[in-house]
């Protein structure tokens, strides 16, 4: 089945970019707002939500890119083969300063709304964790 291509553009309360490349770069900072708890294990990363008595959901993602302190790709196990990732970019405006994190992303049509949910909820949680 085909997938649609998501692109979330959001502002961050910061003008470091280094700041913003702990929160999506690294593992500690993806396990303040992504997912419950993140893990990596070679070039795959873990992510998990929930409690593990409660119906844990986990998935698997391979690592495809990372460029400090700029972007991260990943694709997701199901997505293995295919040209659908997962790919978030901080970019800075030179002249306000302003940096943004940029997401790509994709579902099929019927989850369009869930993700863009999940994304809005993961955002809001960066925002509490970090401020951004």
């Amino acid at each position: 089945m085909e997938k649609l291509k998501i692109t979330i553009e959001h502002p961050l309360n910061t003008s470091s970019s280094k700041i913003a490349w702990s929160m999506i770069g690294t593992i500690g900072g993806l396990q303040k707002w992504m997912a419950d708890e993140v893990t990596k294990e070679a070039n795959r990363l873990v992510f998990k939500w929930g409690e593990e008595w409660s119906g844990q959901d986990v998935r698997h993602a391979t690592l495809i890119t990372c460029h400090t302190p700029s972007s991260i790709s990943l694709q997701w196990e199901e997505d293995e083969g295919s040209d659908y990732y997962l790919e978030m970019t901080i970019e800075k405006n030179d002249l306000t300063r302003q940096v943004h994190l940029c997401i790509t992303d994709w579902c099929t049509p019927d989850e369009e709304e869930s993700l863009r949910s999940f994304w809005e909820d993961s955002l809001e949680r960066l925002h509490r964790a970090s401020g951004m």
